[in-house]
């Protein structure tokens, strides 16, 4: 008997990738998330609400709280709650929507389901699970408390003052969600080992990679590199994402600086952090944009040669995936979800310094010819689809029943 599965979901995560690979493989499901779109009537508070759905998903398959979710997101509005204050609200307000929800739920089914839900939203959920005698998957959305260690030490390092740590109760709830999980999913080998030196035990850490569908046009031909590049032909950087010193902003400014008399053109596309923005400012041969719409966007990724992402801390960095599926070769950090395999499809940098930055990027300067490699292997690496996906949650599923027999 095929084991059935309740996904608590806040938000649209992943556009909805587990309850979707589940029905995939006919897999009975309920999802549950705050809000769910059921009209074309754009709501008045958020038009982007009418984005929270998806054709692969029929309504009935869905519970949601949209009535509850509008007022309290009003109420929110007219505190003016922000940072972890605003992130805690919402979770432990989505966790307890669930909980009085979930026993009808289960009731459903005609055996026990799995209760998948996301860190930071799941300790309400999974003590309701226990009760219930369900089995508990956690989907761990980051690398948990050791993010907040390698991010303190980043802003000591670089002298940016007092990093926002979270409160004491947020990681002792999370401490909890990983008791309560009878297994952790999470994207990357860097989250599984950053959640190892977090003291979770490693045996419960499964590894799914994302699974990405490309909404851009097909880049069909490798690109066109030149034999040489010039200052009339320079080679072109892009990073796309907040330019941020966790994103590796403040080694990436150090590097231009450094190689500013080379024929290398950098655009940054996305917001900066309060401080970061002058780093780049005086910067030659750097192009500023904010934000650019999803259509700008695949301009972006068409006009680039190389991609870079030099991050000290990612779950996984979904637009190393946007830049692959484009065809476009990459320079990454080894702080983030496996996209790059060095020398293949790209460039995998040893240290986030600006020396790294400038050692990787100059020696695609020199080698033109390796960026025609680099880019064709990339357009026939394969990714994780949603069948992938669910191939993934089956295995885990049959893990957690085996131990169950085991016992």
């Amino acid at each position: 008997m095929t084991t059935p599965w309740v996904v608590c979901q806040l938000g649209a995560r992943e556009h909805y990738a587990i309850p979707r690979a589940l029905k995939q493989k006919q897999v009975p499901f309920t999802l549950i998330t705050d809000y769910w779109s059921r009209s074309s009537v754009l709501p008045l508070i958020d038009k982007r609400l009418s984005q929270r759905k998806h054709q692969d998903i029929d309504h009935g398959e869905v519970v949601s709280f949209n009535r509850e979710y509008l007022l309290s997101e009003a109420f929110l509005k007219i505190k003016g709650l922000a940072s972890w204050k605003l992130f805690s609200h919402r979770n432990q307000w989505f966790g307890k929507k669930v909980e009085q929800r979930l026993p009808a739920i289960v009731s459903r089914f005609s055996s026990k389901p799995v209760i998948f839900s996301y860190s930071y939203a799941s300790l309400a959920v999974f003590r309701k699970a226990k009760e219930l005698g369900c089995k508990t998957i956690l989907g761990q959305i980051d690398v948990g408390i050791e993010d907040e260690r390698i991010m303190v030490n980043l802003y000591n390092q670089h002298g940016l003052g007092t990093y926002p740590v979270a409160p004491k109760e947020y990681w002792r709830d999370w401490q909890l969600e990983c008791d309560l999980a009878d297994s952790i999913v999470v994207n990357s080998h860097w989250s599984r080992d950053c959640l190892v030196r977090a003291g979770i035990c490693q045996s419960k850490i499964q590894i799914v990679g994302l699974a990405y569908e490309s909404s851009f046009p097909k880049q069909l031909t490798i690109r066109d590199y030149p034999r040489s590049f010039t200052k009339e032909r320079p080679l072109r950087v892009l990073f796309l994402g907040r330019l941020s010193p966790r994103k590796g902003a403040i080694e990436l400014a150090q590097a231009i600086k450094a190689l500013q008399s080379e024929s290398i053109e950098w655009t940054m596309v996305g917001k900066a952090d309060p401080g970061v923005e002058a780093l780049f400012s005086d910067a030659l041969k750097v192009k500023r944009v904010d934000h650019v719409s999803r259509d700008e966007v695949v301009r972006y990724y068409q006009t680039a040669d190389v991609f870079i992402l030099p991050t000290h801390c990612d779950g996984f960095a979904i637009t190393q995936l946007e830049a692959a599926s484009m065809g476009l070769p990459i320079i990454a950090s080894r702080y983030c979800g496996e996209v790059v395999e060095h020398d293949m499809n790209g460039l995998l940098l040893s240290e986030v310094t600006s020396e790294e930055i400038c050692c990787a990027v100059k020696e695609l300067l020199n080698n033109p010819g390796r960026l025609n490699k680099l880019g064709g292997n990339q357009l026939s690496t394969p990714r994780k689809t949603i069948e992938g996906l669910g191939c993934d949650l089956h295995r885990i599923t049959d893990r957690l029943n085996e131990l169950e027999t085991a016992n």
